[in-house]
C-alpha cells in the first residue's frame, strides 16, 4: 500500500467527474495541458504520475500512463483526448 491515499466522500454521485489514463498515440500523449483542445467544458483538476501528484499548469506535459481527473459535461467530451487516434 502507498503511504498516502486521497479519498473524498460525497452525499451524491459527482456529476461530470471522470478519470482518464493517457494512452500511447492519444492526442494527450506528450502534449502540454494548455495545448489540448479542452474548450470551456473540460477542466483538468488532478494528474497522478507514477503514484505522485503532478502540478496542473498550462505547461505541464502529459505522459503515457498519467492518470487524469477531470470535470467534463459528459465522458465523451474528454475521453477522445486520452484514447489513441
Amino acid at each position: 500500500p502507498e503511504p498516502w491515499a486521497l479519498g473524498m466522500r460525497f452525499r451524491d454521485e459527482p456529476e461530470g467527474l471522470h478519470r482518464y489514463v493517457v494512452r500511447r498515440g492519444s492526442q494527450a500523449d506528450g502534449a502540454a495541458v494548455g495545448d489540448l483542445p479542452l474548450g470551456e467544458d473540460i477542466w483538468i483538476s488532478m494528474i497522478s504520475r507514477d503514484g505522485r501528484l503532478v502540478h496542473v499548469r498550462g505547461d505541464t506535459v502529459l505522459q503515457v500512463g498519467d492518470e487524469v481527473l477531470a470535470l467534463a459535461p459528459d465522458d465523451q467530451a474528454g475521453a477522445s483526448l486520452f484514447r489513441p487516434q
